[in-house]
C-alpha cells in the first residue's frame, strides 16, 4: 500500500484518505489479488478515525439561539456583551472564560471547547487515528 503507517488522520483530509483507501482495497479485489493484513489493518484504522471525525464534526456542531446560548457536550454556553468594554465575554456554565473581539470569535472558542471536550470523551486525541 502507497500509504504511510505515519500518516495522520485529522478533519481536513480523512475524506480523501478514505476514498483513496477503498479504490485501492476495490481495485486489489478486481484483480483477484490478496490484501496484506497490515494494509487491512490500517485501511480498518483509517476507516475507523474517519467514522469517529465525521460523528464528531455532527454532534459537536452549537446551534446559537437570539439570546445568544447554545447547549453542547455537558455544557451551556451564553455569550454577553459586557457593559464597560462593549466585548463579548463568553461563559461556560455560568462561568466567565474570556473576553473577545467578536461575538463570531467567542463562537468560535466555545465550538472548539465543545470538541474538545467531545474528544476527550472519547479518548481520542485530535489528528490521532483513533
Amino acid at each position: 500500500m502507497n500509504y504511510s503507517m505515519d500518516l495522520k488522520l485529522n478533519e481536513k483530509n480523512y475524506k480523501s484518505i478514505l476514498e483513496r483507501i477503498n479504490h485501492y482495497v476495490r481495485r486489489k479485489s478486481n484483480f483477484g489479488d490478496t490484501l496484506p493484513t497490515k494494509d487491512a489493518l490500517f485501511a480498518l484504522e483509517i476507516a475507523y478515525g474517519a467514522a469517529i471525525n465525521d460523528i464528531i464534526d455532527k454532534i459537536s456542531k452549537l446551534e446559537w439561539n437570539k439570546d445568544n446560548i447554545a447547549y453542547g457536550f455537558n455544557n451551556k454556553f451564553h455569550i454577553n456583551i459586557n457593559a464597560d468594554t462593549m466585548h463579548p465575554e463568553l461563559y461556560i456554565n455560568d462561568t466567565i472564560q474570556a473576553e473577545y473581539i467578536t461575538i463570531e470569535d467567542a463562537k468560535e472558542a466555545a465550538q472548539a471547547y465543545n470538541t474538545d471536550k467531545i474528544r476527550e470523551k472519547l479518548d481520542i486525541v485530535a489528528n490521532e487515528n483513533g
